[in-house]
């Protein structure tokens, strides 16, 4: 009579634990970080990410309201619409590309559709507007060993046509320029395991003030505060 060994079973069964580790370990769901739009990289293919918040223009209050979705693992659409006071609007449609990894950081690139007015509702609509572009380079990553980022960007602005509609006087002209350079830095912070603020400093420098050529406003500070998560 042959008699098995008495570890058999148990060698099986371990056996069977290595093999079934990694298929488990694959179909581990893996919970992403919540996004922020304060963030060179994407927010990830098919999910979406929704913030809002204000600051001060210069002197005066504004609030905004954002979102993403990421279409692809390195592209995201955006949308943003910003009011001044309620007076001055700032509606925008974009994209997001950053596949570019160095280290822990991110790099990318975007680029928006922009529609400034200024409209007073009044007996006659008075409306004046600017269509223009607003690409930008940005990257972010962490800032020490905390949960703190630090995100960079460098972009401008690009004038393609104005509309002006004055005492029911219309007048649409095309008027291609450079118009400004747009400088951001700030911090972002996990508020919980769905959320993220932000502080952002942003800095215009219209074209005449580099050209020495500025009357009114030499540079253009605005000082946001906001939030996101994932939708």
């Amino acid at each position: 009579m042959v008699r098995r060994p008495r570890h058999a079973p148990s060698l099986l069964l371990t056996s069977v634990a290595i093999l079934a580790t990694p298929a488990l370990a694959a179909n581990a769901e893996v919970v992403p970080p919540a996004p922020s739009l304060v963030d060179a990289g994407p927010v990830g293919r098919g999910r979406s990410a929704l913030g809002m918040g204000g600051g001060a223009a210069v002197l005066l209050p504004y609030y905004f309201i954002e979102g993403r979705h990421g279409v692809g693992p390195a592209l995201d659409l955006s949308a943003r619409f910003e009011t001044v006071l309620g007076l001055f609007h700032f509606p925008q449609l974009g994209v997001r590309y950053a596949p570019w990894r160095l280290g822990s950081w991110r790099m990318g690139a975007g680029l928006a559709v922009a529609y400034s007015f200024f409209g007073i509702a009044t007996d006659n609509v008075n409306l004046t507007s600017t269509l223009y572009l607003t690409p930008e380079l940005a990257a972010s990553g962490p800032l020490g060993a905390g949960t703190i980022q630090l995100f960079t960007g460098v972009g401008g602005e690009i004038d393609l046509a104005r509309w002006d509609l004055l005492d029911q006087q219309s007048v649409f002209r095309r008027d291609i320029h450079y118009d400004a350079t747009s400088v951001r830095i700030g911090v972002t912070r996990g508020l919980g395991a769905d959320m993220v603020g932000h502080l952002l400093l942003r800095v215009r420098v219209p074209t005449e003030t580099l050209r020495g050529q500025a009357q009114d406003f030499y540079l253009m500070p605005f000082l946001e505060l906001g939030a996101s998560w994932a939708l």
